[in-house]
Parts: structure tokens; sequence; C-alpha cells
């Protein structure tokens, strides 16, 4: 009965990514600023994309009218200590796991993925 109960809970939580009304650019960001950091001294806070990685974002996963995504390759290049490592992993993570993943397995519990060179985790029990 428990397990029943578990289930139909996760069946029924949604995720900020999620929400109606959200383009895609949108639903990444979400994503990511849902993420949270699990070391070094910014360990247990959530991501905050800089203005720049925001920007970045909405112009690579913006989508034309119908629908569709036309740029389909990013080069992002800048100096060292920026944040571009943070952004790609995070980014991997989205395609992974997130909205951009093909299909996810929405019936049996997902595992636990962890990034720990770039101090990610995402835990959830869906």
């Amino acid at each position: 009965m428990a397990r029943r109960d578990a289930l139909e809970a996760a069946a029924s939580c949604s995720y900020p990514w999620d929400a109606p009304g959200l383009f895609r650019a949108g639903r990444v960001i979400s994503f990511l600023e849902d993420l949270e950091i699990s070391t070094g001294k910014h360990a247990r806070t959530k991501l905050r994309l800089r203005p720049w990685q925001r920007k970045f974002v909405e112009t690579v996963y913006r989508e034309n009218k119908r629908g569709i995504r036309p740029i389909r390759t990013a080069v992002l290049s800048m100096a060292r200590k920026n944040g571009k490592s943070q952004l790609a992993a995070a980014l991997a993570l989205c395609h992974l796991c997130g909205p951009e993943a093909e299909s996810r397995a929405k019936s049996t519990p997902a595992p636990t993925i962890v990034f720990s060179r770039h101090g990610f985790s995402m835990k959830w029990s869906r």
C-alpha cells in the first residue's frame, strides 16, 4: 500500500521546467537553475546563470514559428575561469535527464546522477 502511495505521489510531481507556457529556452533555463551545486564554496545552493550564460542559452535554444530549433551547433569561446565548463556540464545534464532528453523513464525511479567534477548533483525520486 505504501509503495502505491509513493508511486502516485511521484507521478503527480511536477518540475519547474514543466510549467505551462514556457518556451524551449525557458524550460532549459528552469532546469539549469534548479540544479544544486554540491561542492565548493557555493555548495548546497542552486545554480544561478550569469547574464551572458542566460543570453547564450536563450539564443541557442530559441525556436522558430514551427517549433524547430534553427541553431544545431554552438561554439563558445572566452577566457579561462568564466563559467564555460560549468555551463557545459549543466547543459549535458539537461540533455541526459532534463527537458531536452529524448525519453525519460516515467514509471521507474531515476538514478542519482552526479557530475562531481563541476559540483552538480541531481536527485529525484520519480
